[in-house]
């Protein structure tokens, strides 16, 4: 193409014959030339039949035929129907195999999902089927991986070489191990969460400390110590813990329970932000027709990452157990906070690339001697506590690892969107 312009004439004739011999026009493009268009984004790849309807439809093509040879197929069936909501994520309302067509955004909220369900379904294998499960599990987790690297915005090599490793890997090949914390470390920094939070949703009939500490099923005066003490350890305001006047004052102060609050997320590798709108109502129905929600998410606490998740590069999952805001007219003090159940940590799978965190019920908090709850209460992983809002990061996919309805036990999905997918590293 270049000596049919830039060659000597003998060039630019045999250049021409070459292109014409194998069928290759040499008159110029009509977008060539024009100044607004380039060339680099005339074409763009075609993800969705390729990756959507090509690569993933055949992806699940193959598991449903693996799961039915090995008798796992109505596991995965009870599991598929059960998901959790997520922000952006639509829900499947039918069990895999009773869908007969599907489409191309249907087929992109499969990806985001399959690992974990794929996971939880292939848990307790027998001795005959362990080698082949772990197979299949890196078979699906590493496609998983690469049509998600494939959907970023931008590359350079060491994205292009991960990507061509999940491929190998895919076809059962050696991979490095360390590539995917590598990623994170070298090549994707994390960003910064959003620091404007808004609670959405209010409901009047919440209005004083009492009241709260109703719906939330608590004491009265262990609700008002976990209040004074998220302001001591997050705002480092010890006035309510250190003096009984601050302290009581909490009792009186104004109180209002929301239903929702919105969390802005920066998207990966661009400026743009979506809002994970987080519920928390109880065991009221959320609208008319919908089940309550009571939604997991990830916290960051601004200290040095917990060592029971290093895996999740300090971010611990937590169930909303109530959201509201507190405002003392007398010192202008207002908190907008939540009450959150955090989970511990299981076994970390290597095959399946996800954590296992489990629910733990914590035993109420005893009074003193006097009868009040005047004392540190416990923080961290599997207890329950208070933080403000500004500590929740977003919302986190949590799957059952069993299709019981009251299952304590889940995988923590890392494959939900390209921002959890660069978050954590395990």
């Amino acid at each position: 193409m270049i000596l049919t312009t830039q060659g000597d004439e003998t060039e630019r004739r045999e250049a021409r014959q070459y292109l014409e011999d194998r069928a290759v026009g040499t008159s110029e493009g009509v977008f060539w030339n024009m100044k607004c268009i380039s060339p680099t984004t005339i074409i763009v790849p075609d993800i969705l039949h390729t990756v959507y309807l090509g690569m993933l439809k055949h992806l699940m093509d193959w598991v449903t035929s693996f799961l039915e040879q090995h008798s796992r197929i109505d596991k995965f069936n009870h599991l598929w129907a059960m998901m959790p909501p997520y922000p952006g994520f639509a829900r499947f309302t039918k069990p895999y195999s009773q869908v007969t067509q599907w489409s191309g955004k249907e087929m992109k909220a499969v990806g985001r999902v399959i690992v974990p369900v794929f996971a939880a379904t292939l848990l307790n294998p027998s001795a005959s089927q362990r080698i082949p499960f772990t197979d299949a599990l890196l078979c699906v987790k590493n496609l998983v991986y690469f049509h998600l690297m494939a959907q970023y915005w931008y590359h350079t090599e060491a994205t292009i070489e991960y990507m061509e490793n999940y491929l190998e890997v895919f076809q059962y090949r050696e991979l490095n191990a360390n590539a995917a914390k590598q990623r994170r470390d070298d090549e994707m920094p994390l960003t910064k969460a959003p620091i404007k939070r808004m609670m959405k949703n209010p409901r009047p009939e919440i209005k004083t400390l009492d009241d709260l500490a109703e719906w939330c099923a608590m004491p009265t005066g262990e609700l008002q110590n976990h209040i004074a003490w998220c302001f001591k350890r997050i705002a480092d305001f010890t006035d309510y813990v250190d003096h009984d006047q601050y302290f009581s004052r909490l009792n009186d102060a104004n109180y209002i329970r929301y239903n929702a609050v919105a969390i802005p997320v920066t998207s990966f590798q661009c400026d743009e932000q979506v809002v994970h709108m987080v519920r928390c109502t109880g065991s009221t129905r959320w609208r008319k027709h919908k089940p309550p929600r009571n939604d997991t998410v990830l916290l960051w606490m601004g200290t040095s990452p917990d060592i029971h998740f290093k895996s999740t590069a300090g971010r611990m999952p937590a169930r909303l157990k109530c959201l509201f805001v507190v405002e003392d007219a007398e010192s202008s003090v207002k908190g907008l906070l939540a009450l959150v159940q955090t989970f511990a940590t299981g076994p970390i799978r290597q095959t399946a690339g996800m954590v296992i965190v489990e629910e733990r019920h914590q035993p109420p908090m005893q009074p003193l001697h006097n009868g009040t709850y005047r004392r540190k209460p416990l923080f961290g992983v599997g207890t329950t506590y208070i933080v403000p809002i500004s500590t929740i990061q977003g919302a986190v996919h949590l799957l059952p690892l069993t299709p019981q309805p009251d299952s304590s036990r889940w995988y923590l999905s890392n494959k939900i969107d390209l921002n959890a997918f660069n978050l954590f590293y395990m």
